[in-house]
């Protein structure tokens, strides 16, 4: 699951190893964002099964196992954190040196709307 927050960008595996752990692979391309799940105590220290590893040969640089029940609450706290009106002015306050990445993102994703709207247009119920 990829999940873009203002405090950075996720990708929520479940790895083959982690289901007999009860962990899931939280992973991120940057080390920063890992950090701000700790600083923000989303995901306490003694709750993980390791701390942040970093490797130069895998998709995503950095990676952390949190026990399922953990990462599930980082994501409900990440979600009851929310007070703002709009997503992309809370990104650019937390993140100005990687908005624009997130907004073309953004825009590449508008493109599911616009299918959608196509698909509708040619098969209209």
């Amino acid at each position: 699951m990829w999940v873009i927050t203002r405090i950075g960008f996720f990708n929520i595996i479940e790895q083959d190893d982690d289901k007999a752990k009860g962990v899931l692979t939280v992973k991120a391309r940057s080390r920063k964002d890992l950090e701000n799940f700790k600083k923000l105590n989303l995901l306490l220290q003694d709750r993980l099964t390791g701390g942040i590893e970093e490797s130069n040969v895998t998709d995503y640089r950095f990676r952390l196992k949190g026990r399922k029940d953990s990462v599930i609450d980082a994501l409900s706290k990440i979600v009851n954190s929310i007070d703002y009106g709009k997503t992309k002015p809370a990104i650019m306050k937390n993140f100005p040196e990687r908005s624009g990445i997130y907004f073309q993102v953004w825009e590449d994703l508008y493109e599911i709307q616009r299918l959608d709207s196509a698909a509708k247009t040619q098969n209209p119920r």
